[in-house]
């Protein structure tokens, strides 16, 4: 018996509406927030709604983010009503089973990665920026707040992969953001970024990843070494010279800063740890989730969390930031 087209239509049609209504849409009472001016941060590559046994599953992420109620989450890599993860709207399921306020970004319809922003308070002021991309599009979704009165703006961003456009993004989000907004500044995500990495415009390879690459790391250390004596924001103006330094110039890695002493700690998983590897055989796990704060709060903790729910749902760890205003 042969199937015609449209039956076949209709067939992945219905398999993915059961798929979808799989999960239990059952919406929350609103999250609430304090009054003091207290605001738990966390940043969350939530791995396209996969768990790490390749299954459309996202009760991991929604437990992880329960344990530790946060007020604001940036998301990446947060799918939405697309066909590679089974039609369904992992941000708006993540809202209605956490109260949670969101906004998404970019539109389902462009090939992607989706950034969005959990929020325990209601949002204004959101709007998606298509950052400079050569290689794999990547946005910023951003979204205002209302803190005791004061206006808390709040930046969810995922970077590419390939060196120039880091560089290229990283500059964007510092001259649109850092240096034009003078309140209360939050920008949290997947930055794809060594901590240790500067880039230097002149060197900036063409070839994709390459910004994981030991040698090239250390051309950059050696170029560094050259220009201790010059000022970093004098650097970044004349545009030789900009990375992980210029942003903590301006703003405060709220992790490293209760952390000075770690240089250990990670929030990207080696994948290989999924394959079954043992532990000796691990490539490099790095530390590439930030939550960067300006200088209207304090940083009160910072941890990045390996409970079994976060280990379970992706490759990269959630960073847990409690600030102050």
């Amino acid at each position: 018996m042969s199937i015609r087209p449209r039956e076949v239509l209709i067939i992945v049609t219905l398999i993915v509406s059961a798929a979808t209504l799989a999960l239990v849409w059952t919406a929350a009472e609103p999250q609430q927030h304090t009054d003091d001016g207290a605001l738990r941060v966390m940043t969350f590559n939530v791995h396209q709604g996969f768990d790490n046994s390749g299954r459309t599953n996202p009760v991991p992420f929604l437990k992880a983010i329960e344990a530790y109620r946060p007020d604001l989450v940036s998301l990446q890599e947060s799918e939405s009503n697309r066909l590679l993860s089974s039609q369904y709207d992992l941000v708006l399921w993540l809202a209605r089973r956490t109260g949670m306020h969101y906004y998404y970004g970019p539109g389902t319809g462009e090939n992607i990665y989706g950034v969005s922003i959990l929020s325990a308070y209601p949002l204004h002021n959101q709007r998606v920026y298509h950052l400079p991309a050569e290689e794999d599009p990547r946005v910023a979704v951003q979204g205002e707040l209302d803190v005791n009165g004061t206006p808390v703006r709040f930046l969810a961003v995922h970077l590419g992969l390939s060196v120039p456009d880091r560089y290229h993004q990283m500059k964007y989000i510092f001259n649109e953001q850092i240096k034009k907004h003078t309140g209360p500044l939050i920008i949290a995500g997947d930055f794809n970024t060594l901590e240790s990495e500067n880039f230097i415009s002149e060197q900036k390879p063409d070839t994709r990843n390459d910004g994981w690459d030991e040698n090239r790391l250390r051309e950059f250390a050696d170029r560094q070494a050259q220009n201790t004596e010059r000022n970093i924001a004098e650097l970044a103006a004349e545009e030789q010279f900009f990375g992980m330094r210029t942003y903590r110039r301006f703003m405060t890695d709220s992790w490293r800063m209760l952390n000075p002493d770690d240089h250990d700690a990670y929030s990207w998983l080696d994948t290989n740890v999924y394959l079954g590897k043992p532990q000796d055989e691990l490539e490099s796990s790095v530390r590439i989730d930030y939550v960067f704060v300006s200088d209207h709060f304090s940083v009160e903790s910072a941890r990045i969390v390996a409970d079994e729910n976060a280990l379970a749902g992706s490759d990269h760890l959630p960073v847990i930031v409690d600030l102050k205003l």
